[in-house]
């Protein structure tokens, strides 16, 4: 199954989630995914790294939008912002997790948070919508070392809101989402199979060692 960063499904199970638990008095709502090293990135989308709206404001070719992580971070992170009807200054986007000295993608989170307070958002919450269930990186490195930091720099308030983890809600949308794709599969199959048959071709490995594969199959 490809990517469903998204998917209208995902989408509409994780905002119903976000409103459930966000405070209506908070700062700044801050949208944390799983960082990678840079060099893991497409070499045209490496530049301006801690800009959190390059690659949506870049061209991608659509082979490129199916596997930019950075653009599906980016994307994740400003659809969520207007299906909650939050103005862009009460939203930041940073990542999370970052292992070695090496340079990952910007801006770091374990930075972030010590200056929050200082610049006015004393009442934060915290979501991590690359992360489906809660783990280590959600519930420690999050909800226990950051909230700590941001506790000891001035910071009054933070509310971590939980993954979708295994909600009826998440596991009814993920159904919705692979019966689409098995749907596109499905289809791609029967197109591909009718071509060939029309070509005059087989749909069968031609290698010696399928053929006996081929007489089983030809006689089903």
């Amino acid at each position: 199954m490809d990517a469903f960063y998204d998917e209208e499904a995902y989408n509409r199970v994780l905002v119903e989630q976000v409103r459930r638990h966000l405070p209506e008095d908070i700062d700044r709502l801050i949208i944390s995914m799983h960082g990678i090293p840079v060099s893991h990135l497409m070499p045209s989308c490496r530049s301006h790294n801690g800009e959190t709206k390059h690659c949506i404001h870049s061209h991608h070719t659509p082979q490129q939008r199916a596997t930019c992580y950075r653009l599906h971070c980016e994307t994740s992170a400003e659809r969520l912002r207007q299906d909650l009807g939050l103005p862009e200054s009460k939203v930041e986007l940073v990542y999370q997790s970052r292992l070695g000295n090496h340079e990952w993608m910007r801006p770091y989170f374990v930075e972030r948070v010590k200056s929050f307070a200082a610049e006015g958002a004393k009442r934060i919450a915290v979501v991590c919508p690359g992360f489906i269930c809660d783990c280590l990186e959600t519930l420690h490195e999050i909800d226990v070392e950051y909230r700590h930091d941001f506790m000891h720099t001035g910071g009054h308030q933070m509310t971590y809101i939980p993954c979708l983890n295994s909600s009826p809600e998440l596991v009814e949308a993920l159904s919705e989402i692979i019966y689409k794709h098995e749907k596109k599969i499905m289809k791609k199959l029967v197109l591909a199979t009718f071509a060939i048959a029309l070509s005059g071709g087989s749909i069968f490995c031609t290698s010696t060692r399928c053929k006996p594969d081929e007489g089983r199959y030809a006689g089903a």
